[in-house]
C-alpha cells in the first residue's frame, strides 16, 4: 500500500507539506479518488510568488491520469492566503496549474497522444473532454514549452510558404534543415515573415551572423528579406522549388490555351521543360550546373508564351540561388518531406475557425517541444507565459 501511494504520489509531484490522505474507490466502474492533505502550519505559495499564513480553505477537486490507474480524480483542501494588504487569494499546487481542473499529468498524457498522431477530437472523446477544453490545453502548453525549446546548432534555415485555402493568406513557416525541427509559425508573408523570423531569433539569443544557408521559394519578398536579415547567410532553392513553379506556371498556360489554338501549339514545344529542368540538380558541378540552367532558360524564352517569359526571366535573376543549392550539403530529398507532412497537416487543418490552433498544433507535433519540462515551466513561471 504504501509503494501504490509512493507512485501515485510521485506522478502527482507531490512534496511537503502535501501528501496523500486516503485511497477511494467510487461508482460502479470503481474509479480511484485520491485524496490529498497537508501538514498543518505551514506556509504556502501565492500566486505572487510570496508566502503566506493559511486564512482558510476550499475544496478542488482535479482530473488525474496515471499509468496504473487510468483516469481518475483527485480531491484536497487547497488553503487560501491571507496577504499583508488583507486580500485573500487561493494557493498554489505542485500537481496543476492554477484555475485549471486538470492536473499536470492528466495535460501531459493528452498532449503525448496529439503529438503522437492522434486528432484532438479523438483525444478528447477518449479523456472524456470536449474538444475545446482540449485545444484550450493545446494553446495554453505549446507556446510555453517551445519558448523553452533548444534549436541545437543553427546554420541551415529552411523558408516556405502554404496557402490557407478558402481562409486567405498565407502560413510562412520556418525549419532547421539539418534536424527537420520546424522553428517558427507566422501568418504573414514575404518580407514581413522574415521580419518576424530574425526577431524570432534574436529574443532567443540567436546570432544571426552564424546562419551560413537559407533556402527559401523563389517569392522575391523572401529572397528579399533574407537579404536584410541575414546579411551573411546565402540564400538558395531547393530544385523542387524550381519545378513546382514552373509546373504552376504551365498549368496556368494549358488551362488558357483550352481556347487558343495558337497558344496550344506553341506549348507542345515545352512540354520537355520539367524534365530538363530536373537535371540541373544532377550536374557535376556548379559551373556545369550554371550554365545548363542559362540553355533551360533560353529554351522558355524561345517558346514565345509571355508567362513562361517571365518564368525565365525568374530563372535567371535565382539562378545562382539555384546552383547554391548544391554548396549547402542539404538534402533536397529530406528536406521535401518535411515540407509535404505539414503540407498535409495544413490541408487537414484548414476546416479550423481559429487558425492559432492550427499554428500550435503544428509545433507540438514538429517544434521539437518536450512534454517533460512541464513542471518546471509551471514552477519557474506559474502558469504565466514566458
Amino acid at each position: 500500500m504504501r509503494n501504490e501511494r509512493d507512485n501515485l504520489g510521485a506522478g502527482l509531484s507531490l512534496s511537503y507539506p502535501w501528501y496523500i490522505k486516503e485511497l477511494e474507490y467510487r461508482g460502479a466502474r470503481g474509479i480511484l479518488w485520491i485524496k490529498l492533505a497537508y501538514t498543518r502550519g505551514h506556509n504556502f505559495l501565492g500566486n505572487d510568488g510570496e508566502y503566506h499564513r493559511v486564512r482558510d480553505t476550499v475544496r478542488r477537486i482535479w482530473h488525474h491520469w496515471s499509468p496504473q490507474y487510468g483516469r481518475c480524480h483527485v480531491q484536497a483542501q487547497v488553503p487560501r492566503l491571507l496577504r499583508e494588504d488583507g486580500s485573500v487569494h487561493i494557493a498554489t499546487v505542485p500537481w496543476a496549474r492554477l484555475g485549471c481542473g486538470l492536473t499536470l499529468a492528466f495535460e501531459r498524457h493528452c498532449l503525448q497522444l496529439v503529438q503522437g498522431g492522434n486528432t484532438v477530437e479523438r483525444t478528447a472523446r477518449q479523456m472524456g473532454m470536449y474538444s475545446q477544453q482540449l485545444w484550450g490545453v493545446v494553446n495554453h502548453w505549446v507556446p510555453r514549452l517551445h519558448a523553452h525549446t533548444v534549436e541545437g546548432n543553427l546554420t541551415h534555415l529552411g523558408i516556405h510558404s502554404i496557402p490557407l485555402g478558402k481562409k486567405g493568406g498565407m502560413l510562412t513557416l520556418t525549419i532547421n534543415t539539418m534536424t527537420g525541427q520546424l522553428l517558427h509559425v507566422t501568418l504573414r508573408e514575404g518580407g514581413d515573415a522574415i521580419g518576424d523570423l530574425a526577431r524570432y531569433l534574436e529574443g532567443k539569443y540567436r546570432d544571426l551572423e552564424a546562419i551560413t544557408f537559407v533556402c527559401t521559394d523563389l517569392s522575391h519578398g523572401h529572397i528579399n528579406g533574407c537579404l536584410r536579415h541575414f546579411r551573411g547567410a546565402s540564400v538558395v532553392h531547393a530544385p523542387f522549388h524550381i519545378l513546382d513553379r514552373v509546373e504552376d506556371t504551365l498549368e496556368a498556360v494549358c488551362h488558357k490555351a483550352r481556347t487558343d489554338h495558337t497558344l496550344k501549339t506553341r506549348l507542345a514545344d515545352t512540354k520537355e521543360l520539367v524534365p530538363l529542368l530536373e537535371r540541373v540538380k544532377d550536374m557535376p558541378d556548379t559551373e556545369t550546373a550554371r550554365g545548363y540552367l542559362a540553355y533551360c532558360c533560353d529554351r522558355i524564352r524561345d517558346s514565345g508564351i509571355p508567362p513562361l517569359q517571365g518564368l525565365a526571366d525568374l530563372l535567371g535573376e535565382c539562378s545562382q540561388g539555384v546552383v547554391g543549392f548544391k554548396e549547402s550539403d542539404m538534402d533536397q530529398h529530406q528536406l521535401k518531406r518535411v515540407w509535404q507532412r505539414i503540407a498535409l497537416m495544413v490541408n487537414a487543418g484548414r476546416g479550423y475557425r481559429n487558425v492559432q490552433n492550427l499554428t500550435n498544433l503544428l509545433l507540438l507535433r514538429l517544434g521539437g517541444v518536450t512534454l517533460d519540462s512541464m513542471g518546471a515551466v509551471l514552477k519557474d513561471g506559474m502558469g504565466r507565459v514566458p
